[in-house]
């Protein structure tokens, strides 16, 4: 599937060569403002290996991932920012939420193709925050065991939604339960199942639910090991944000943040103190 969408706008270089992981963050065009707040925030410390009060340890590549826009005013936003930053991988389909599953695979085509020396794809979303020293330093700890697989929050074998904004479509999946999964917000993927993942998408039904069918339906088809990370939070719990600097209980990721809130985290963290 992936292989016949042409490209909009591609960035003039690949990985970074000492890049140890590619981030990979799906957006929408009228997203720029969530993009800029990641860039002068999480983003540009990670790409510059200078995150507060810690040590990365591995050098880290961006890109943003995303799909055609109508509307023309977007579009000339979307290709100047494309320019200046170099960090946007644009396709030609529509950037709906039914085409998310699309819209992944094609980046992850790309950066089959752009990262191979990386060692892991992380998958977050824009509304998302990871400490990323914590999940590097777990990557580094753990690669000889994570080859060919996935590694999220687990949900294991949920029964299939048939309401609400994540329900199924039973002509794409006529089951009642979906296979293991890992949960959208954050996931990582070693590098060495991408290619086989946008293989394997050329043989299976498609599914527009993102996390089940890349993580949970390709990857049982292609039988590669899921590894569950409890400490990525994908519901907004009783945290906050100074739990991220507090030794004796330091979250690891938190999601569902507007943009306002993604700043005051990121002052939290680079203060060190609440």
């Amino acid at each position: 599937m992936p292989q016949h969408i042409s490209y909009l706008i591609q960035p003039e270089r690949s990985c970074n060569n000492e890049a140890y992981i590619a981030v990979l963050i799906p957006s929408h065009p009228k997203d720029g403002l969530k993009r800029t707040i990641i860039r002068k925030t999480w983003g540009h410390a990670l790409i510059q290996d200078q995150w507060p009060h810690a040590k990365l340890g591995k050098h880290a590549d961006i890109f943003f991932l995303l799909g055609r826009t109508s509307n023309q005013l977007e579009h000339q936003s979307v290709e100047q920012e494309a320019h200046t930053y170099a960090d946007m991988i644009i396709g030609d389909f529509d950037d709906t939420y039914r085409n998310l599953s699309i819209k992944m695979l094609f980046g992850l085509n790309w950066i089959a193709k752009n990262c191979a020396e990386t060692k892991f794809l992380v998958k977050i979303d824009q509304d998302t925050f990871v400490d990323f020293p914590q999940l590097m330093n777990l990557l580094l700890n753990n690669e000889y065991k994570l080859h060919n697989s996935v590694l999220g929050k687990l949900y294991y074998s949920p029964w299939v939604l048939t309401s609400g904004k994540w329900k199924n479509d039973p002509n794409e999946y006529p089951f009642s339960m979906f296979p293991t999964y890992a949960g959208g917000p954050c996931y990582i993927l070693s590098t060495d199942i991408i290619a086989p993942i946008v293989n394997m998408s050329q043989y299976i039904p498609y599914m527009s639910l993102e996390d089940v069918y890349i993580t949970g339906v390709l990857l049982k088809a292609l039988g590669a090991p899921k590894y569950d990370l409890p400490q990525l939070h994908n519901f907004p719990e009783e945290e906050t944000f100074c739990d991220f600097i507090a030794d004796e209980k330091r979250l690891l990721s938190t999601t569902r943040l507007s943009t306002d809130q993604l700043s005051e985290l990121w002052q939290t963290i680079t203060r060190g103190t609440c």
